[in-house]
């Protein structure tokens, strides 16, 4: 279902080197949701899968060439 699923969405200025990985509320990390991988510059999308998480708050966490760069909050609901 789509409840299934979420979507995070960035943009990169030049090609770079990214992770994204999910963070429970916690801080400890219960998904990659990219593993470390070099992308083009442009708008990227990444679908993952949430239907094996418990309802909370979690944290998508990006990083850019080794950088800590960006977070967005992320509601699981029933």
């Amino acid at each position: 279902t789509a409840q299934d699923w979420a979507q995070f969405s960035f943009n990169l200025p030049e090609s770079s080197r990214v992770i994204a990985t999910l963070l429970d509320q916690y801080g400890k990390e219960v998904h990659v949701i990219l593993p470390d991988s070099t992308l083009a510059a442009g708008t990227q999308e990444q679908r993952f899968t949430v239907a094996d998480l418990s309802p909370g708050l979690y944290f998508c966490t990006l990083e850019i060439e080794g950088r800590f760069s960006y977070v967005e909050r992320m509601m699981i609901v029933d």
